[in-house]
């Protein structure tokens, strides 16, 4: 079973600028575990020593997501993007949000911001596709998922 956050690992440019710090590093291994309740305990922990940390809010954002609670997790994601609107990876969030809130339309408008600012990411080209499917528009579907393929030709999710 594949879950909103299998793409990112500890290794990974979120981790990275969240700074290494423990209580992030803890909640993305617990994550992987898929054990989302401790998980969310260490993001609260991080959140509460420092509250503007938007990728305390982006992961949150995913452990409600997989979960289940897509008003939480549409909450955290826009948290995540007010706190820094130059996040890709938070625009990344709230399209895979959007998308399982059957907000196809939002979602690729988030799909396309996260583009605008990281064009290398072939996952924000599958964000955009799983949108423009909900539309029906499958040229354009193709199209998007075509140019994720690009990007990184091994990316099963294009």
């Amino acid at each position: 079973m594949t879950s909103d956050f299998d793409d990112i690992e500890p290794a990974s440019p979120v981790a990275v600028r969240g700074g290494g710090d423990q209580p992030l590093q803890r909640a993305m291994m617990l994550m992987q575990q898929r054990r989302l309740d401790d998980a969310i305990e260490q993001l609260k922990l991080e959140l509460s020593q420092n509250p503007g940390s938007g990728v305390a809010h982006g992961l949150m954002a995913l452990c409600l997501l997989d979960k289940g609670d897509t008003d939480a997790a549409l909450r955290e994601a826009t948290l995540a993007i007010q706190t820094d609107p130059d996040e890709a990876i938070s625009y990344h969030i709230l399209s895979r949000v959007r998308t399982r809130r059957d907000e196809d339309i939002e979602a690729e408008t988030a799909a396309r911001e996260a583009l605008r600012l990281d064009p290398y990411q072939s996952c924000y080209y599958a964000d955009l596709a799983n949108s423009l499917i909900g539309q029906e528009r499958w040229a354009e579907a193709l199209e998007a998922a075509d140019e994720g393929l690009s990007v990184d030709p091994d990316d099963w999710g294009c």
